[in-house]
């Protein structure tokens, strides 16, 4: 955010030594920015024609709170005393996971307990989230590759990336896409 900031004001003073009185906006946004506006791009003709929000985008505390009763309703998170920390350190490996294209271990196949428990809460978050038919943050970017790969949304002339140091898995074939 404080780099979106940073180059509004730049901006504008660049139009000012230009002697220029009034100009219009630059479309600067966060990536987090873009993805919502890129969904509701996509889910506004659904909501108008449904007359309801089908695939409704869950906001940071609404995934935190799954997450905290995903483990809370588990009979491995039922005995814990910190659900809230354990959600979001969840909530964390899960978004990292999605980043860096990381598959999900079978149960079976987990190193430890600690790692079966997170694929178990994990497989249930996205049990849930598609049983209401949520969509949560960390698979926006997929989803929406697959919208503009099939012309269900329409792909930007132009997207200029600023202040990526380097870009995840996740980032990389949205990207790719639009390419």
């Amino acid at each position: 955010h404080r780099q979106v900031r940073a180059l509004q004001i730049a901006y504008g003073r660049r139009m000012q030594q230009q002697g220029r009185q009034a100009w219009p906006s630059p479309d600067l946004l966060t990536w987090s920015t873009w993805l919502e506006r890129c969904w509701g791009e996509l889910s506004a003709p659904l909501v108008a024609k449904a007359g309801a929000v089908s695939g409704a985008l869950l906001s940071p505390v609404q995934e935190t709170r799954l997450w905290e009763a995903v483990i809370g309703d588990s009979a491995i998170g039922n005995g814990l005393l910190q659900t809230h920390t354990t959600a979001h350190t969840a909530e964390q490996a899960w978004a990292l996971s999605w980043e860096w294209g990381i598959p999900l271990p079978s149960t079976d196949s987990a190193p430890n307990e600690d790692v079966r428990a997170f694929a178990t809460w994990a497989r249930e978050f996205d049990a849930r989230c598609r049983r209401h038919g949520w969509q949560d943050r960390n698979r926006l970017a997929d989803v929406l590759g697959a919208a503009f790969e099939s012309g269900r949304l329409k792909a930007p002339q132009q997207l200029l990336l600023f202040g990526f140091g380097e870009l995840t898995h996740l980032q990389q074939r949205l990207f790719e896409v639009l390419r």
